[in-house]
């Protein structure tokens, strides 16, 4: 892509060329950190853009253009886990369901003794519908008149 002010647009296909395409994650697994293949969540990356100030970056964002295949949505992550729900990470050989890890710590017979001697239980279930993995970066005006702190 040549516009004024960009120096590089890289994509997932440049990353995988210099064997970069993939990041390590907390569960032992990896990520891609540009789409390679296809685009396996709402808002996962397809490319980069470096650029000499963001005002180019944000022309060149611009001319992008991404065609993308609908896939079968998955919306609930309870649902994900469902026997024939879409495989979202089907790159891996021999993924059949969504599961990423399975974890359990401590005695299991231990933790039921402790439940069943309990005067009250009061089981709840919990999802999360949507995150992300990036922190929100908030953007604000500097006042000198503001006195400002962090911690």
């Amino acid at each position: 892509m040549a516009h004024p002010g960009v120096l590089a647009v890289i994509t997932g296909k440049d990353l995988q060329a210099l064997n970069l395409a993939w990041a390590p994650t907390l569960s032992a697994d990896v990520q891609a950190v540009l789409v390679t293949d296809k685009v396996r969540f709402q808002g996962q990356e397809v490319a980069f853009v470096v650029a000499e100030d963001r005002y180019a970056a944000r022309d060149a964002l611009e001319l992008i253009d991404v065609e993308y295949d609908m896939l079968p949505p998955v919306i609930d992550a309870r649902r994900a886990l469902d026997p024939g729900a879409p495989v979202i990470r089907d790159d891996i050989e021999g993924r059949t369901d969504n599961r990423i890890f399975d974890w359990e710590i401590g005695d299991a017979a231990e933790t039921e003794a402790v439940f069943a001697a309990a005067d009250v239980v009061a089981p709840r279930r919990s999802c999360i519908r949507a995150c992300t993995r990036r922190p929100w970066k908030p953007a604000a005006p500097w006042r000198t008149s503001i006195r400002s702190t962090a911690g």
